[in-house]
């Protein structure tokens, strides 16, 4: 019995060892080596460590902006008997990206790209750094984007910062970016990363600093910078200023090589007193800006605008080295193109330009103006002194809304104007130092105001209707023009004081569109020979040096509006409208005082009066007028609204108001401070003369 049961003991273990021996070949079956799979991938660093993310066949570790993995340890694990090239505990840099080979058992490879994604490190706030110690500390945070401002130090105080190098992961400012005086460094390092500031950069008096660049830097929303300089500016990558560019500083150097758009001002000013050291102003790839102004570079001598399309102002100051500007594919300036006075200019050149807000030229040395494309010019056209016969190289030029100055140019002869060009607002010829034209042929054009600045006489041509204000500068002319055409005017104007036309004759015109005014002048004779109609106002302020004694409009038939004169020469002694019946407001008439008396007025045809007729001594009551004894001269006088004679110590009849009594009231009339002053009662019983 004991030996059957060995028997069966032993063959139960045989059973159980084939039963092993089963399995073990059956796992083996299975496993074909064929995985080449990395389950995990961690970087260590000090005590920090980093997961990998897999998606696919790419190992991601996310680490901090400007935090570096260099000399981090590598812990991998692969599939079951699966190797791995090249051995990650072999390496030691881990900034870059770069591949590994995943190798199976079977010897199928699998190849993992590693990469790292950097994460920035957000500070929501403004910062303020006013030591250095406050800069190193905040270095240290490793912050790569700031919400608000960063602001380095302080307005006032002693200078305490000499580098910004802990702040070179930082890469946006939401806001400002402000470096204040008491940073003492000569350049700016530190800053090489930061592409983005939302609002302003402003380096405020900092006279430390010799260069500024932000190689980096994108987009910012203004520039402002102001120190005594020189200053050397570099901005490598900048391509749009939102605002406005503003380097208040003698510039040394100036690159903005990828600058495209500026949305305000750009401006350049060394100051007027300061030393300047640029040669060149360039923006090569500047195509649109809100407007350019450079200011006091004595040494520039080339301005290189080449890419620029569109702007408002280019506006140019005293540049006197000056001899090229380049703005080849400029074709829209909204505002006013300032050519300075002071540079050595000899061409304005603007070959792709077609609208102009404006011009101006004042260069002596300039002799040629290539615009060709000009079409209209929105507001003013100026030349002035230039070696130029006018604009008349502006050919395609049509119309200029403002005001065209042609003034102090030797080499115009007649109105130096395209032949294109019909429509002006006003057009002005200022000759004061240089001979004018001795003829100005304005037949066909529709100006506004044509406006003589001239001081030796000129023959006008122009259409019998002129619908323009004919203006002439009394300060300077001597006779009035000689006219041609001009029978009818919009109205003429005499810009102030009249202190040298002794004999001014105003002849041809037939019809004033608006009104007469003569100012305050030392006319001796004066004559209007022609004039039968103005629709507006009829004022001579006063003729205090005539020495005729007949002031005489002997074809003057109708005054559409006031009608207000006042004459107080010692040689006048008549005033005389003859064909006058119609005055549609006022009618007021100073008679002089003391010894500068009227003693006649006649006006035998003035029928109607629109308003009230005045009859006065100007300096009443210190004096009166002593000469006129009857107002015979307005007994066709019919209409009138109301009545007031004052100031008339001879006055003793005034029956020559007798056919307008019916057409006023009581209340509507006055006398007073004369030789008779009748009431209104007297009056209607006949009483017209004093007894």
């Amino acid at each position: 019995m004991k030996s059957l049961q060995i028997k069966r003991n032993l063959l139960l273990l045989l059973l159980a060892a084939a039963m092993m021996l089963g399995s073990c070949r059956k796992d083996n079956d299975l496993f074909k080596g064929e995985d080449n799979f990395i389950t995990s991938f961690t970087l260590k660093i000090g005590e920090t460590i980093f997961t990998a993310a897999f998606t696919d066949s790419t190992i991601t570790v996310t680490a901090p902006e400007g935090f570096s993995l260099d000399s981090a340890k590598a812990e991998v694990k692969l599939s079951e008997n699966a190797s791995i090239y090249p051995d990650p505990s072999e390496i030691t840099e881990w900034n870059d990206e770069m591949q590994f080979v995943v190798k199976a058992y079977n010897g199928t490879q699998k190849i993992y790209r590693y990469k790292v994604d950097r994460k920035s490190i957000y500070e929501q706030n403004s910062v303020v750094l006013t030591t250095q110690a406050d800069v190193d500390a905040f270095g240290q945070q490793g912050v790569t984007e700031i919400g608000g401002s960063l602001i380095i130090g302080s307005t006032a105080g002693t200078d305490s910062i000499t580098s910004l190098a802990a702040l070179y992961r930082l890469k946006r400012i939401d806001y400002s970016l402000i470096i204040n005086p008491t940073y003492a460094a000569r350049d700016v390092v530190g800053l090489d990363n930061l592409s983005t500031i939302g609002d302003a950069l402003q380096v405020q008096s900092v006279d430390s600093l010799s260069s500024l660049a932000l190689p980096k830097l994108e987009t910012v929303g203004s520039i402002y910078i102001k120190s005594t300089g020189p200053l050397t500016v570099d901005f490598p990558s900048l391509s749009k200023v939102s605002k406005s560019l503003d380097l208040e500083v003698p510039l040394a150097g100036a690159s903005f090589p990828a600058l495209r758009e500026v949305g305000g001002k750009v401006t350049y000013y060394s100051g007027t007193n300061s030393a300047t050291y640029l040669p060149i102003i360039s923006f090569p790839s500047l195509k649109q800006a809100g407007s350019l102004m450079f200011y006091y570079f004595t040494n520039v001598t080339k301005i290189e605008l080449p890419e620029l399309e569109k702007t408002g102002d280019i506006d140019l100051m005293n540049l006197p080295k000056l001899y090229e500007i380049n703005c080849a594919k400029l074709q829209m300036a909204s505002g006013t193109i300032s050519i300075p006075a002071t540079s050595s200019l000899t061409e304005v050149s603007f070959p792709e330009l077609v609208i102009c807000g404006g011009l101006k030229v004042e260069t002596k040395t300039i002799n040629t103006l290539d615009l060709p494309l000009l079409k209209t010019v929105s507001g003013d056209i100026s030349v002035s002194y230039a070696s130029l016969d006018g604009i008349r190289s502006l050919t395609s030029l049509t119309e200029v809304t403002g005001e065209l100055l042609l003034g102090e140019l030797p080499k115009m002869n007649g109105l130096g104007i395209p032949a294109s060009l019909k429509n002006i607002g006003k057009l002005t010829l200022n000759n004061r130092t240089v001979v004018a034209p001795a003829e100005i042929n304005v037949k066909g054009l529709n100006i506004g105001e044509l406006n003589l600045q001239v001081g030796a006489p000129v023959k006008l041509i122009g259409d019998d209707i002129f619908k323009g204000t004919l203006t002439v500068n009394p300060s300077l002319l001597t006779t009035f023009p000689t006219l041609e055409g001009f029978k009818e005017v919009d109205s003429i104007g005499f810009g102030g004081y009249i202190a040298y036309i002794n004999d001014l004759q105003i002849k041809g015109i037939e019809k004033i569109d608006k009104g007469f005014w003569m100012p305050n002048n030392n006319v001796r004779i004066f004559s209007m020979p022609d004039l039968k109609e103005v629709v507006g106002d009829f004022t001579i302020n006063h003729f205090n040096q005539v020495t005729q004694p007949v002031v005489e409009f002997p074809k003057l038939q109708k005054v559409g509006g006031s009608f207000n004169v006042k004459v107080e020469s010692t040689d006048v002694t008549t005033l005389q409208f003859p064909d006058l019946s119609s005055i549609g407001g006022d009618c007021m008439i100073g008679t002089g005082f003391d010894n500068r008396c009227l003693s006649t007025l006649l006006f035998p045809s003035l029928a109607t009066v629109g308003r009230k007729l005045t009859i006065y001594a100007e300096s009443y009551p210190a004096y009166s007028n002593t000469r006129i004894v009857d107002l015979n001269g307005f007994s066709a006088l019919k209409q009138v609204d109301s009545v007031e004679v004052n100031g008339q110590a001879a006055l003793v009849s005034f029956e020559g108001l007798k056919s307008a009594l019916s057409s006023f009231t009581a209340a509507n009339w006055s006398a007073s401070n004369n030789a008779y002053n009748p009431s209104y009662s007297d009056l209607v019983v006949g009483k017209w003369t004093k007894p």
